[in-house]
């Protein structure tokens, strides 16, 4: 039977956990409600003094990526933090669970590991910080890359908004390569490397250990904060770094009707598609919807619409980046951008052709 102090803190993590799935839950469903066309009002996490994307086509061009920066990272910044406090808040509170439940590769540890990911409704820049939490509190790396795939591949409140937004066939196949690389990926990156041989080269992302129910709850938050703090360093330089990237590429109209109207069908098409969503950064929820309707828009076929609509959300540079540095081992992302690489070509030759 638990004890005054055991139920104490267990009511202290418990509130903790709530608190966070509760704005995750609340600022993603609104924010995708209201894209909808619902009257819904999402908590307001933008800062006024920023200009917002509409505004930003006022400014001399040469200074218009440095503003549609901001916009993104102004849009960005809440998930981004959210999903870092959750991360941390699982090595710390969470690691008997983690390594019971995600901590082996078995198909039990791959469903958990997608389960966990489904209700985490990030891009992958977010959840690359979960995913090194998760590793750090024990996780195998196939079921730690089945979460890191899932959160954006398989987000149920973005394939619903992709159903109401673009062909069926394109968010069919959405789901259908996004469990193909979910599992696929997943359990062939794991065959290829081992744990053992992961984590005697990663010294900071060996499993740290969890605690032991005798310390105080003051020490455990600190311990959150603390690692919550680490992971930050760890993932937010090289996110602003890309997000500007993004911005210089993607938020010109003349690039998205080049894409749109030279990507059309085709081998070759398909290929560049997969190619650019493999790297560039998606940078929040959702708005691979927004860009392939647009490419469509301009003339985009069905082929390079389905490689770009699962690899830009699965993977990017700076999610790759940041889990080769942590895990000290460049084989592994460059594996998954690879493998994510050619499904996304297969998939888009294939669905074409239906």
């Amino acid at each position: 039977m638990l004890n005054k102090l055991s139920v104490k803190k267990l009511l202290v993590v418990f509130l903790i956990f709530v608190s966070l799935f509760g704005l995750l839950f609340q600022y993603r469903i609104l924010s995708i409600l209201k894209k909808l066309g619902y009257d819904v009002a999402p908590v307001n996490t933008k800062f006024s003094f920023i200009p917002q994307a509409k505004d930003i086509v006022k400014f001399p061009e040469w200074q218009q990526p440095f503003y549609y920066t901001l916009d993104y990272i102004n849009s960005f910044w809440f998930a981004l933090l959210l999903a870092i406090l959750i991360g941390s808040a699982s090595v710390v509170f969470l690691s008997g669970f983690i390594g019971r439940n995600l901590k082996g590769n078995g198909f039990r540890h791959y469903l958990s590991g997608m389960l966990m990911g489904l209700p985490n409704m990030f891009c992958s820049c977010c959840a690359v910080g979960i995913f090194i939490a998760l590793r750090r509190a024990g996780a195998s790396l196939g079921p730690a890359l089945a979460f890191l795939l899932t959160a954006p591949t398989l987000n149920v409140l973005v394939l619903v908004f992709a159903f109401s937004t673009l062909p069926f066939k394109l968010v069919l196949s959405r789901l259908v390569l996004g469990l193909v690389v979910v599992f696929g990926v997943s359990a062939l990156v794991a065959k290829l490397f081992p744990d053992k041989a992961i984590d005697d080269k990663a010294d900071d992302i060996r499993p740290l250990p969890g605690p032991t129910g005798a310390e105080p709850i003051g020490y455990l938050l600190k311990q959150w904060l603390a690692c919550t703090w680490d992971i930050t360093k760890k993932v937010g330089p090289i996110l602003v770094l890309w997000l500007f990237v993004t911005a210089v590429l993607f938020e010109t109209g003349s690039v998205s009707k080049y894409i749109g109207s030279h990507w059309t069908s085709g081998f070759i098409s398909t290929v560049l598609a997969s190619a650019s969503g493999t790297v560039m950064m998606n940078p929040f929820t959702s708005l691979e919807v927004v860009w392939v309707k647009d490419f469509v828009k301009h003339g985009m076929g069905t082929g390079p619409a389905v490689a770009i609509l699962l690899t830009l959300p699965a993977v990017c540079f700076p999610a790759l980046w940041i889990a080769g540095r942590n895990l000290k081992s460049w084989k592994i992302p460059a594996t998954v951008a690879a493998l994510v690489f050619v499904i996304g070509v297969i998939g888009g030759l294939v669905f074409s052709a239906i």
